[in-house]
């Protein structure tokens, strides 16, 4: 199968995530997609996946000490493999990710998600049987994420308890959107589905539409106290014109849209805290012009913090520093993988090589250490940098 075949009409976020899935059947190199570390509308459900606990068939674990990967940061702990991994949360205990199985997402439908103990240990399956699981999300109680959906829709966002358990449907995609990108808060669920910004009750219910993309191609999605941000991916390519993307927020539970950041190019994930929305240009695949960027959360002039990246997918935050993944470059047979995990202040400042470390498809971080899914196709695995 070409990758044109796999990816036409898509958008540029679901294009990244089902590009392994066409290399494992096509030559050539490995692509990829982001919040967090880095995203469907219409009905409330009740059940749907399925569930299991004790050791995972589809990833393992594998704690086995430092790997290789040149850069400033620390050790390099391999935590799981896992075959086809893609977004990634970690709370005090664990780190849980999406995984699009050993057929890519295909139509054999072996996605799952999984978790496995920071400090390395059995590997735990949450749910499993999933056509797409993408991004996911994590808070005291519950594991949440989205299922895009595209071999087997419509898409689900769904969600299951820590401990394992039967996960739940919170909401199907009824506009012909395909989730990608999910936040949480204290009481909802967000996310973008291509077409629109929604959330939905944490316990279930009617989503509500935050925004319309109006034509335009929502991407990553987060939240604070008052708003949700996304980016509108648009640019580039057969996405739209060149510089065409967009930063967004909107009052949650609905409002008027307003633009923090116009003429991007393709922006992906999208972070924020007390001042600043932060997110990633994917840029040109061609042109090493991938961007890492900030603007005030009220809007004004974007900040460049880091340029010149091969392929940027995700991004992550902490109470100083930006980190971020950059693929390497794709567009050659076999592939230039180059890619890196780096960091730079929050406020701007010399960006530093964490890790020299090509296809990483997410990244986040906790107080002391950065975790990535590393992900290639069939042979994926989940790592520990540390210290971050």
């Amino acid at each position: 199968m070409s990758r044109t075949a796999c990816f036409l009409g898509l958008s540029w976020t679901l294009v990244l995530i089902l590009a392994a899935a066409c290399n494992s059947s096509s030559s050539g190199g490995e692509g990829q997609g982001s919040p967090d570390a880095a995203g469907g509308d219409a009905s409330s459900g009740s059940s749907g996946g399925s569930s299991g606990s004790g050791s995972s068939s589809g990833a393992s674990g594998s704690s086995s000490g430092s790997s290789s990967g040149a850069g400033s940061g620390g050790g390099v702990t391999t935590l799981a493999m896992s075959p086809d991994p893609q977004f990634l949360a970690v709370d005090a205990k664990n780190v849980y990710w999406t995984d699009l199985g050993s057929s890519g997402g295909g139509s054999t439908q072996t996605g799952s998600v999984f978790s496995v103990p920071i400090d390395g240990g059995t590997v735990v399956t949450l749910a499993t049987g999933l056509p797409g699981p993408g991004g996911i999300a994590v808070d005291a109680t519950d594991v949440y994420w989205v299922d895009f959906g595209v071999i087997s829709p419509p898409g689900d966002v769904m969600k299951v308890p820590i401990g394992g358990g039967s996960p739940v449907m919170l909401a199907t995609s009824s506009n012909g959107g395909t989730p990608t990108h999910i936040a949480i808060d204290a009481n909802n669920v967000y996310w973008t589905d291509g077409n629109a910004v929604w959330q939905v009750p944490k316990s279930g219910g009617t989503p509500v539409m935050v925004a319309d993309a109006q034509g335009e191609l929502t991407s990553g999605v987060a939240v604070d106290s008052s708003y949700v941000y996304w980016t509108n991916e648009v640019g580039g390519g057969d996405a739209g014109p060149e510089n065409s993307g967009s930063v967004m927020k909107a009052p949650i539970g609905g409002g008027t849209a307003a633009a923090i950041a116009t003429g991007q190019n393709i922006p992906l994930a999208v972070q924020v805290d007390a001042t600043s929305v932060y997110w990633v240009n994917q840029g040109d695949v061609t042109m090493a012009d991938g961007m890492v960027m900030k603007a005030p959360l009220a809007g004004g002039s974007p900040v460049t913090l880091a340029t010149g990246q091969d392929i940027i997918f995700d991004l992550a935050i902490d109470s100083t520093t930006v980190y971020w993944n950059d693929w390497g470059n794709q567009t050659v047979n076999p592939p230039k993988v180059t890619g890196a995990i780096a960091s730079v202040p929050l406020g701007g400042g010399t960006p530093t090589t964490i890790a020299a470390q090509a296809q990483t498809y997410d990244v986040v971080v906790d107080g002391t250490s950065l975790y990535a899914s590393i992900n290639h196709v069939s042979s994926g695995s989940i790592v520990k940098i540390t210290p971050k």
